[in-house]
């Protein structure tokens, strides 16, 4: 009988025995075939950043509402030349934009023709008439013949001053000293019309503030206003707004406020020169002020951001007078109260 020799009988237990090394070495402290599990760590406590705010404190005051607007001086007195009777062709401008002319200085004149001549002609006619008159008178010649060429004299003399009222209409002069403000721009041979304004001449001396602002309605009659110019501070009264100039012949003015100062002219004033209007519209004193900008409004509401105690808060208000920069606070917030801004 022959015998196997060999490990096969054994296999079993060795691989048991290999379970056991294995399950002892990974127990073993310090030692392991797998790497240790790290621990788990707390995240770190952050300290909340600080909120910073701008803010305004609520204060009493006085608010103002005022209207500003720009207004220029213009001649209270202002003549408007044109040819009224008839119109023809320029024969020439005898002024220029901006001068200076006394009363009587001719300003401008159409082409009268042959008019001239006849002017001298009429005027022999008037002579002849009266030496006729005067020779019957000294003859002794009865009352008709008499009465028949004093006729005709007074008919030849009609005569004439017709044609020296032509020559008078076709002549423009200056009716008051100033400065000429208008002047028709055409060339000498172009036709002009009857009542074509062809000049405008300005009082210097009588000078108004007139403002076309859209606020100028704003401005009463009889109302005082500040008025400054040139960092000089005077006072004036409203003598016309757009309610009573609102059929003025002159358009420009229909929509305009007119003030007039009460001390006369500033010096360095003149006509184009400009200054501004002050008017005060309504005055509340020792009330309680914000900036307006601090508001917010949404819908009907309107509303601020109060600082209370470090935390933001909303606070409903209700507001008196409003300006453009600043608000009467009626209810809702206290004097020092701290508003945030933005």
């Amino acid at each position: 009988m022959t015998r196997e020799h060999g490990l096969s009988g054994s296999r079993p237990a060795a691989a048991a025995l290999g379970l056991a090394l294995l399950a002892l070495a990974l127990a073993a402290p310090g030692c392991g075939l797998l790497p240790a599990e790290e621990e788990i760590l707390d995240p770190p406590l952050l300290e909340p950043g600080r909120v910073e705010y701008r803010t305004e404190a609520v204060v009493r005051g006085t608010l103002v509402s005022e209207v500003r607007m720009t207004a220029a001086f213009v001649s209270e007195s202002q003549r408007n030349l044109s040819f009224e009777s008839l119109g023809g062709r320029l024969k020439a401008i005898h002024v220029r934009y901006g001068q200076a002319v006394s009363a009587g200085d001719p300003v401008a004149e159409l082409d009268t023709g042959e008019l001239e001549s006849r002017i001298r002609i009429q005027a022999i006619e008037v002579e002849k008439a009266a030496l006729s008159l005067e020779r019957l008178r000294a003859q002794g010649a009865d009352d008709y013949a008499v009465r028949w060429a004093a006729l005709e004299l007074e008919q030849q003399r009609i005569r004439q001053d017709d044609l020296l009222r032509q020559r008078d209409a076709a002549r423009l002069v200056s009716p008051i000293d100033g400065v000429v403000t208008y002047l028709l721009s055409l060339p000498v041979g172009d036709p002009v019309n009857a009542y074509q304004m062809v000049a405008r001449v300005a009082d210097t001396n009588r000078l108004v503030l007139v403002t076309t602002d859209s606020r100028a309605g704003e401005l009463p009659v009889g109302a005082r206003v500040a008025v400054s110019f040139r960092s000089v501070e005077m006072a004036g009264v409203v003598t016309a707004n757009p309610s009573t100039l609102a059929s003025d012949p002159d358009e420009s003015l229909r929509k305009a406020a007119i003030v007039r100062l009460e001390e006369g002219i500033p010096e360095g004033a003149a006509l184009g020169s400009t200054a501004r209007i002050i008017h005060e519209l309504d005055r509340r004193e020792q009330v309680l002020l914000l900036s307006r900008s601090a508001l917010r409004q949404v819908g009907g509401r309107t509303y601020v951001h109060v600082l209370d105690d470090g935390v933001r808060i909303e606070r409903d208000v209700e507001l008196g007078l409003v300006t453009d920069t600043q608000v009467e606070i009626v209810r809702g917030l206290a004097e020092g109260d701290r508003v945030i801004l933005g």
